[in-house]
């Protein structure tokens, strides 16, 4: 008897769901073999691998690096300015100084505050370092300059994230007895709070039944990048196929993003709290259309939920007659001075 139509229709389809299952199955086998990235919430490391591969390859050639251009390692941080660096171009497009603490800026500051003189920590990435601009045209020195008694330390480091900057504060600038803390939080910080390597290695936070808990601490200097591919091929109870994608869709990643990096806000607003300090958070935007929009929203949103003043970068561009950012994306110098008048105002004025 011939096969009917349904016959041969059920028997199609049937080929068809076991094609797909055995897809399904070498793709499961596939990226378990496959280094699974411990930093992305279960997603391939492939970006993570070409960037350590390729910071190797530099590295070992002699080749520059974030770590020999004005920076040194830094087994808790990942790395930190050169300390007593005068006149550098290396960090960006413009020469630039550090004291022998590392911070921006040829001043040496001593440990203790001076009495009656107001002292301001500033942290954050390179919008707070001044990539691209001269020493006396950064806003933390331009700050300074429009305040009496007043003392502006910049810890900021080019590269960072929300968790590098955080761990920055609690290590060193705490310990300077700030009465202001100012941190600037650009977008893209908090997309490198997910990663263990960004340009070079780095300590990585996880939030664990709503507690954060810090890894990769001590960062593995640039001859034991290996190590990091031991701990990125993470065992997991479900499918790794499942985790690749659920990786890639921007509502879960998202999600996590936005909650890693909350937490670690809300710890330092508790940290800064305890120090009797009075913190401020710029919610730093882009000249350019980002994909993290939600994360300078959140940052704004957060200052209410968490107890800290924000200050909206883009308010301050309303008053600029010209563009805030250079082509290599950091700002100007009327930009600069723009963000320290606005903050200088703000310091003028105590909080509600």
């Amino acid at each position: 008897m011939p096969p009917t139509r349904r016959t041969t229709t059920l028997r199609k389809l049937g080929v068809a769901c076991a094609v797909f299952v055995i897809a399904m199955g070498a793709a499961e086998v596939l990226l378990r073999l496959l280094p699974v990235s411990a930093d992305g919430g279960g997603a391939l490391a492939a970006s993570s691998a070409v960037k350590r591969a390729e910071f190797s390859a530099r590295y070992a050639s002699g080749k520059p690096t974030l770590l020999t251009r004005g920076h040194v390692f830094d087994a808790q941080l990942g790395w930190t300015p050169k300390p007593g660096i005068r006149d550098f171009k290396g960090i960006g497009t413009t020469r630039v100084s550090t004291n022998s603490s590392g911070m921006r800026g040829a001043a040496e500051v001593a440990l203790e505050p001076t009495p009656g003189v107001t002292r301001v920590v500033c942290v954050g990435d390179s919008f707070t370092f001044g990539n691209d601009t001269p020493d006396a045209k950064v806003w933390t020195q331009r700050l300074e300059d429009k305040l009496k008694d007043c003392e502006v330390l910049n810890l900021g480091v080019s590269g960072y994230g929300v968790d590098q900057a955080a761990l920055r504060l609690e290590s060193t600038g705490l310990e300077f007895a700030p009465d202001v803390v100012i941190w600037t939080i650009f977008q893209g910080d908090l997309e490198r709070s997910m990663h263990a390597f960004t340009f070079a290695a780095k300590p990585l936070f996880r939030l664990q039944d709503g507690e954060l808990v810090l890894g990769g601490v001590p960062v593995p200097g640039p001859d034991d990048l290996e190590v990091l591919v031991a701990e990125e091929r993470v065992a997991t109870s479900r499918s790794a196929l499942w985790t690749w994608i659920t990786a890639r869709l921007e509502t879960p990643q998202e999600a996590a993003r936005l909650a890693l990096n909350r937490a670690i806000v809300a710890r330092e607003v508790r940290r800064v709290d305890e120090a009797g300090a009075r913190l401020i958070i710029v919610a730093l935007g882009s000249a350019k259309p980002q994909p993290f929009r939600a994360n300078h929203l959140a940052v704004l949103a957060w200052a209410d939920e968490l107890g800290y003043e924000a200050v909206d970068i883009e308010s301050v561009w309303k008053g600029l007659k010209s563009h805030p950012f250079q082509p290599s994306g950091h700002l100007t110098a009327a930009a600069n001075d723009a963000l320290a008048a606005e903050l200088a105002l703000r310091l003028k004025t105590k909080p509600q």
